[in-house]
């Protein structure tokens, strides 16, 4: 019984021993938690930037083709032996001077054979006008002799009736005349017969006499008497007037008659003149074809002389010799390159850009030429001029390489002062400032923080811990950043660490400071 006693008591103490060791364990590990959670942060080390004034950049870049003002490829004419070379490469040449000379033997043969046939051309063309002079003093004695014919006949003509003219005119004026006085003799008979009828009146009234009636009878009768006469006469006038028209037929009948009878003379003469004027028809004729014809000739003779002259390859500008491809003896071909020419006082470099790059680039845009490699010689330039149009063709990507089938817009970028060292055809580096603006605040992108719309950047407090200063931005290049506002040159802003992440509060430890590149760019 005893034992069987002091085996549960034995169980108690040990289950107590156990909740005592792990609430003791318990409140420890509470402890230890609130002193860690109690803890201040510990210090992060970060670097410190100051601020400046800067230049933002924002480039495009590419490559391109040095090339000299006026550069040119000077061609053959035609197929032709070189003969003569006046110049080599590296020389400096003016407008105008002879390079070199050509010799073309087929032109000068053609150019013989047309000075020969010129000659004969006007052989034919001077005896072609002594033709047409012949013709016309033929014509003019045809014409003569058919005009005395006519002439000789319709002289007696006119004169007889310019003669019979005279007399009908006088006559017509005779008849008018009397018509006039009809008119005349006509209005008194009607006074005198309206007077009578008055003179009747009174008298059957007896208020006057019967002589007075007589006197005024009479007086009727001698009105109508008088324009019985003038009838009688304008009657007679009228005769005659028939009798002188009658005998201007009369002449034209004899005229006509006479006419016939020259007829022959006529019919002769005319056919005279048609034959004079055939004549000189045909030899006009002659002399314009021989005009053209020698005209035609000359122009012809003037082209192979051109074609002469050009075998004297002369320089279109002042300039250098850069390259020159034959010498004397060779036979070329008509447009095969001869030599190259260009004027060292300008220097170009011609680019092939993509649209989307051409769009940004403008005239006038400042620039700046390289050789492609590290730490090459840098040229400052500007845009020239840009082609309002594309090409489909190959264009040189940001990269310095090409791209092929592309539309591309070609421009021009103009040296502002000749590097003299450049060489033409070379391929260079061009970097085109697109858009640049100066003295103005500007942070590296790794210093700026964004939180959706807004940013800022970190900087520290009097306590030098962390804190947030919210910031405007404005033009963003590929390194850097313009500050609108929210900072000023001189202060300072932290260069945030990837990790730990920065909180507000946070003390710091201040390892080194940076200052920012002068300048930032984008491509």
């Amino acid at each position: 019984m005893r034992d069987k006693g002091k085996k549960p008591l034995k169980t108690g103490l040990k289950w107590l021993t156990v909740s005592g060791t792990l609430a003791a364990i318990s409140t420890g590990g509470w402890l230890v938690y609130a002193q860690i959670i109690n803890r201040p942060p510990e210090a992060v080390p970060v670097r410190l930037l100051k601020v400046e004034k800067d230049t933002i950049e924002i480039p495009i870049n590419t490559s391109g083709t040095i090339e000299l003002r006026g550069q040119q490829t000077l061609k053959a004419p035609a197929d032709v032996t070189v003969d003569s070379i006046f110049v080599g490469v590296g020389n400096r040449v003016s407008k105008s001077q002879e390079l070199l000379v050509l010799r073309d033997s087929e032109t000068e043969a053609n150019r013989n054979s047309q000075k020969a046939k010129i000659r004969q051309e006007e052989i034919s063309l001077s005896a072609n006008r002594e033709k047409v002079y012949t013709a016309t003093e033929k014509l003019k004695t045809a014409e003569q002799n058919l005009q005395d014919i006519i002439t000789q006949r319709d002289s007696e003509k006119q004169t007889r009736l310019q003669e019979l003219q005279v007399k009908l005119q006088k006559q017509e004026l005779t008849l008018q005349s009397r018509e006039q006085n009809i008119l005349d003799k006509k209005q008194d008979l009607e006074e005198q017969q309206r007077e009578l009828t008055t003179v009747e009146e009174l008298d059957q009234k007896g208020f006057i006499a019967k002589t007075e009636l007589n006197k005024q009878q009479q007086t009727v009768r001698a009105a109508e008497a008088a324009l019985r006469e003038s009838q009688t006469e304008l009657n007679q006038q009228k005769l005659e007037l028939q009798n002188l028209q009658l005998e201007a037929q009369k002449i034209e009948q004899e005229f006509q008659q006479k006419a016939q009878q020259d007829e022959e003379k006529l019919k002769t003469a005319r056919e005279q003149k048609r034959q004079a004027e055939a004549e000189l028809k045909e030899a006009t004729t002659n002399v314009t074809t021989s005009t053209l014809t020698l005209q035609q000739a000359k122009i012809t003779l003037q082209g192979i002389e051109q074609k002469l002259q050009d075998n004297i390859v002369t320089s279109p500008i002042d300039g250098v010799v850069l390259e020159v491809k034959v010498k004397a003896g060779d036979g070329v071909k008509v447009s095969e390159e001869l030599l190259t020419l260009g004027d060292p006082s300008q220097e170009f470099v011609k680019l092939q850009l993509t649209t989307l790059d051409a769009a940004k680039i403008r005239p006038n845009q400042e620039a700046r030429i390289s050789v492609i490699g590290p730490q090459a010689q840098q040229y400052k330039g500007q845009v020239k001029s840009l082609s309002p149009i594309a090409s489909t063709g190959t264009s040189n990507n940001t990269e310095g390489g090409t791209q092929t089938g592309t539309a591309t817009v070609s421009a021009t970028v103009q040296l502002d002062t000749p590097s003299r060292t450049l060489i033409p055809g070379g391929l260079v580096s061009v970097e085109i400032i697109t858009q640049k603006i100066s003295n103005i605040i500007s942070l590296p992108i790794e210093a700026l923080q964004r939180e959706g719309p807004s940013a800022f950047v970190w900087v520290r407090d009097n306590q030098n811990k962390a804190k947030k200063k919210p910031v405007k931005l404005g033009l963003e290049g590929l390194t850097s950043i313009e500050i609108k506002s929210g900072l000023q040159a001189g202060e300072e802003v932290i260069l945030p660490p990837p990790e730990p992440p920065l909180e507000e509060g946070m003390p710091l430890i201040i390892e080194t400071e940076t200052k920012p590149s002068k300048t930032r760019k984008k491509t």
